[in-house]
């Protein structure tokens, strides 16, 4: 039995899933993600910020779909090493897991504003990049008089 492990829970991690998972049925398929939640659809997240959706409404599959399809999903679980000689990987908690087959679908992170700019650094300037940093700003923008949203991704 091939055991696929992928690094990231975005879309293209999910999909990387399930398609290993029509492809060999046997095969064990893990995805690792140092986030708290299942994967979501990101373009969603600013109607999370505007309460217009409940952050469990943009998951992308439900846990019932990913446990039907042995599609293994282990949160808060950040890869520390990669030993591409050796197979194997160091998680954040020191722990060892070995594979047969690695993707990395890590995805992007957000660009925060240089240092250059005058208040880039002052508390309440955030950046979006996950489900938490959603939840983190809809927290923060409860009683806002003035908010400000600069950037023009998803």
């Amino acid at each position: 039995m091939t055991l696929h492990v992928i690094v990231g829970s975005g879309f293209a991690g999910l999909r990387a899933a399930e398609t290993i998972r029509g492809i060999d049925p046997n095969a064990t398929v893990i995805i690792l993600t140092e986030e708290a939640d299942l994967p979501y659809w990101r373009p969603r997240l600013p109607d999370v910020v505007a309460k217009k959706v409940a952050p469990e409404k943009i998951l992308i599959r439900s846990a019932e779909y990913l446990a039907a399809h042995t599609i293994e999903v282990r949160l808060g679980q950040q890869v520390k090493a990669i030993f591409p000689e050796e197979t194997r990987l160091t998680l954040q908690d020191g722990s060892q897991l070995s594979y047969d087959q690695l993707l990395l679908a890590t995805g992007s992170l957000a660009r925060r504003p240089g240092k250059d700019i005058p208040g880039s650094d002052l508390d309440g300037v955030v950046v979006m990049r996950s489900l938490a940093d959603a939840r983190s700003i809809a927290a923060k923008l409860d009683g806002a008089e003035c908010t400000a949203v600069v950037g023009g991704g998803l």
